[in-house]
């Protein structure tokens, strides 16, 4: 079994065990539900890869979904909705060789954090 095919069938597996979320991703123009691990991180300060400006905070939410599962990566400023709201993609990674296997999206909420 190759190193692709183990991900994904990790990522299912914890999917079946745990509970997935099915969250809805905007690629090209046109939603594709898929399932999906998700982890909301809380509000914090973004990496240089997610943020939209030095010091950027917001609130973050990691999701991780089958490559296989939708029709093409999806880019950055594409709309995921999960959680209950709305999150903008902010940075898409590839998991896997050659790109293939899994995807690690960096969303952040749409909604103004409350921050101090």
């Amino acid at each position: 079994m190759s190193l692709n095919e183990t991900l994904v069938k990790t990522l299912r597996s914890l999917c079946s065990s745990l509970g997935a979320e099915t969250i809805t991703v905007s690629v090209s123009g046109a939603a594709h539900a898929v399932q999906a691990m998700v982890v909301d991180r809380g509000v914090c300060l973004l990496d240089s890869q997610v943020a939209g400006y030095s010091g950027e905070r917001g609130r973050l939410a990691l999701a991780y979904v089958v490559s296989g599962d939708l029709p093409a990566l999806p880019e950055r400023g594409d709309e995921v909705a999960m959680l209950g709201g709305v999150w903008q993609l902010r940075y898409c990674k590839p998991l896997g060789l050659a790109g293939a296997g899994l995807l690690l999206l960096h969303c952040v909420s749409e909604e103004r954090a409350r921050l101090r």
